[in-house]
């Protein structure tokens, strides 16, 4: 049944990643896009974005979207579930043995060598949202801004999701409808261009 699938899907992607959500990002999109087939490659993108627009954790945000789209409710119950049973297991086992070792120099090196590959699995993450989802100088510059914003001005990411969706909602054009329905928007051109040049 798909429900023990995702069960079992998401309890292998909580196995094997360690960083948090972003991190898992790239794992989810190979199970659901590339491997099963079960979401589109473009509708996977607007998951990712509601589910980081919306409260908790990313990652069961995601697992109950793509559980619910799946098998319905159970789908997203039973998504859910894969996705925080691993860190619970390892969460209880380690609190219990871990301030035993916490002086040992080996397990300072290995936190250290993880958390290094850590930043390379978000920045994996980021490169394949932004090269799908930045088509154009108009939306690297979006990208940009809402990066310094958050980096430099330290302002709240929430703001910058719904600052981002509002300009969405004012100037891209809507996927379903045909390209004759409305006028090139700036983040359409961008990508029309590269599709006329020779």
């Amino acid at each position: 049944m798909k429900i023990f699938k995702l069960f079992w899907i998401y309890f292998k992607i909580g196995i094997v990643t360690v960083g948090g959500g972003l991190v898992m990002l790239p794992l989810i999109e190979r199970e659901f896009v590339h491997n099963r087939k079960w979401i589109a490659e473009d509708e996977i993108l607007d998951v990712f974005a509601i589910s980081q627009s919306f409260p908790g954790i990313i990652a069961v945000n995601v697992a109950v979207y793509t559980g619910y789209k799946v098998s319905g409710f159970w789908g997203g119950i039973f998504a859910a579930l894969g996705i925080i049973t691993p860190s619970l297991i390892a969460v209880l086992g380690i609190s219990a043995i871990l301030p035993l070792f916490l002086d040992n120099i080996y397990i300072q090196r290995a936190l250290s060598g993880a958390t290094v590959g850590l930043a390379g699995m978000l920045l994996y993450a980021a490169f394949n949202l932004g090269k799908r989802g930045i088509k154009n100088w108009f939306s690297l510059a979006l990208a940009a801004a809402a990066f310094a914003a958050a980096v430099f001005f330290g302002i709240n990411v929430i703001y910058i999701i719904l600052f981002g969706a509002v300009v969405g909602a004012a100037i891209c054009r809507p996927r379903s409808k045909p390209p004759s329905a409305t006028a090139d928007t700036p983040f359409q051109k961008g990508a029309k261009n590269e599709e006329d040049a020779p």
